[in-house]
Parts: C-alpha cells; structure tokens; sequence
C-alpha cells in the first residue's frame, strides 16, 4: 500500500509537470487528451498545483459538466476557489451550479462573497434559484445544510401500481440517482414510514402502501448539527438519512457521501 501511494503521487507530479508545460506551450488538443481519462478530483488535484493563470486555462479546456465537478472538488480549498470565481463570469459559473447537486450548489454559492452569489443566483432558471435560496437559509454545518431536497415520496393510500408510476415520472423529470428506499408521506407530506424498492417492486399492484409499508423510520430535524446525524446514522446503518422541518414534513435526504465527508472531518479534528 505504501509504495501504491508512493507510485500515485509520483505519477500526479509527472502529470502535473506535463500538463504545466502544455498550458505554457499552448498545445491545447494535446492538454485535452492528457485530462479526458482524468477523473475530476485527479484534475482538481493538479489544479491545485498550478498558478492561477494556468488553473484558468485548464478549466478552460475541460467540458461543462467535469469543470463542474472539478470546482465542486476545490470547496475544501476555499481560498484558491475564490481566486478562480473572480475571474470566471457569471454566466459560466451558473453552468457550473445548473451541473452540480442541489447541496453542493449550495455550499458552493455559500463560498461566495454577497455580491457574486447574489449575481449567481440572477442567473439560475427560477426553480434552481428557489430551491439553492431555500437551502441556503441553513447552517452549513446542519442536518439541512447537507441534504438535497430531491427526494423520493410516495403516498400511504396510493396503491403500488400508481406508487411506481409515481417514481418513474418523478425520475424522469429529475434525473435522479439509484436509490433503495422510498419514503411514505400522508397528506400532510408528514413523514411515516418507508418501504424498499425492491419489495415495492414484487408486491402485488393492486396492494396500498400503508399495509406495506415500516412504520418505524429514523429521520433527524433540519436544524440537527452535522456530526450527531452522522451519529445516528452509524448508530441505525442508515446509508441515506431522511430531513424533517419542524411539522414533521419530509423536506430532503441526506446522502452517503456527505455523510463520509462529515465523518473524515470530525476524524481530522480530533
């Protein structure tokens, strides 16, 4: 393992060494070539290492959605994202937070100074500059500070045939993720219970939801603070964490990842 991490940062200081000369050089077909096997935070990681003229141009070179991803991964450097915002317009800025998750847009919006976050969200489609402003009223460090709002709800009196119609629209339109669980809401949107895909799959269509579905669902308030969601979530093997206002309605889910991210940091503290 030692010498695999001694064999990866070698080969990251010749790649960065590479791509450094091409930007200087100006050979911009053959940069393209070197960063497309890339992954995002590979290339964030070189990024990392170069000068802020070069940082640009090689964000330059990259499609929307992975210069996306790339400055997705450069939150954890707060200080060299904010050098590169300043000189990224805001129009492609707003392609780069129309690309990332709701909860990620967030944080990355949060980064901003008032003026430029607030350009930003001008120029985002109406549902994405509602939905980032509502998220954007959190702690950053609370349980509604990580979470999406794309979550999945069904009905308790929906039968399973409509409940999965109900899923594949709501895909469709979203785009969404793989996901295991389904939560059921009353007609309150109240959270009261939840039911896997897989056995929503098998039962029988004609079946209602409430006499499928586990009444007992773990969820934390919106206003929890991070590291005691993490918690719970260890504590329950939850890999997805349902959110929860103050009227017990369903607002969002909290995912694995943040959740890792969470983890790592409250290591690193300690």
């Amino acid at each position: 393992l030692f010498a695999d991490r001694i064999m990866t940062k070698s080969r990251d200081t010749q790649i960065h060494k590479l791509v450094n000369k091409l930007i200087n050089t100006e050979r911009t077909q053959l940069l393209k070539s070197i960063l497309e096997p890339l992954k995002p935070v590979e290339i964030a990681n070189i990024l990392l290492q170069l000068k802020l003229k070069q940082q640009l141009v090689l964000l330059e070179n990259l499609d929307r959605e992975t210069s996306s991803e790339v400055l997705n991964n450069l939150q954890d450097s707060p200080s060299i994202l904010g050098d590169i915002v300043e000189q990224i317009s805001t129009d492609r800025l707003s392609n780069a937070i129309e690309d990332m998750p709701q909860d990620d847009a967030a944080d990355f919006v949060g980064l901003l100074d008032d003026e430029k976050a607030e350009a930003l969200l001008e120029e985002l489609p109406e549902k994405d500059r509602e939905e980032l402003t509502n998220l954007l009223q959190y702690d950053e460090e609370s349980a509604g500070g990580l979470m999406t709002p794309y979550v999945v709800a069904i009905r308790r009196d929906q039968t399973v045939a409509r409940a999965i119609k109900e899923i594949q629209k709501f895909v469709k339109k979203e785009g969404f993720e793989l996901f295991y669980t389904a939560y059921v809401v009353d007609d309150h949107d109240h959270l009261i219970g939840t039911i896997g895909t897989t056995e929503l799959l098998l039962a029988e269509r004609h079946k209602l939801i409430e006499n499928l579905m586990n009444p007992e669902v773990v969820a934390v308030d919106q206003d929890l603070d991070q590291e005691e969601v993490a918690r719970i979530a260890q504590e329950y093997d939850l890999v997805v964490v349902p959110v929860i206002d103050k009227h017990l309605r369903l607002i969002g889910r909290i995912t694995l990842d943040d959740l890792v991210d969470v983890i790592v940091d409250e290591y690193n503290e300690d």
